[in-house]
């Protein structure tokens, strides 16, 4: 590496970006290093967990008449990203569902029980 300074060979020895420097002394990112580091960002989003709160909301489920049904609603809404339990009751025509704020949402929990062929809405 002709003409890098020493300051320049430390930060590269330390890890730092790979960088092209000029001869007026500039630092420019190599483009590859630039989508490397790009990459490595989103890959770091991705695979931090969920942050947000977990709550627990009721659902008016219309049209179960057997325990089939209630495992039909169960099994769909369990397939919901972030949600964490589901308990549904058949007698009361009920259900409560705990999720990740952020993850799941309301609209996506009435998606799935709409989907497992029921009629859903929020009560909380």
């Amino acid at each position: 590496m002709k003409g890098i300074g020493i300051l320049t060979a430390a930060l590269l020895a330390l890890g730092a970006e790979p960088a092209i420097a000029h001869e007026d002394g500039a630092m420019q990112a190599k483009p590859e290093a630039a989508k490397a580091g790009a990459l490595a960002k989103a890959k770091s989003a991705a695979a931090k967990p969920a942050t947000g709160k977990v709550v627990t909301k009721d659902f008016e489920i219309a049209g179960m008449m057997c325990t089939s049904c209630v495992e039909k609603v169960t099994a769909g809404v369990k397939k919901v990203k972030g949600v964490q339990s589901v308990k549904v009751d058949l007698e009361a025509g009920k259900g409560s569902i705990t999720y990740t704020e952020g993850v799941a949402n309301p609209d996506k929990l009435i998606k799935a029980i709409e989907k497992a062929g029921y009629k859903g809405k929020a009560t909380t």
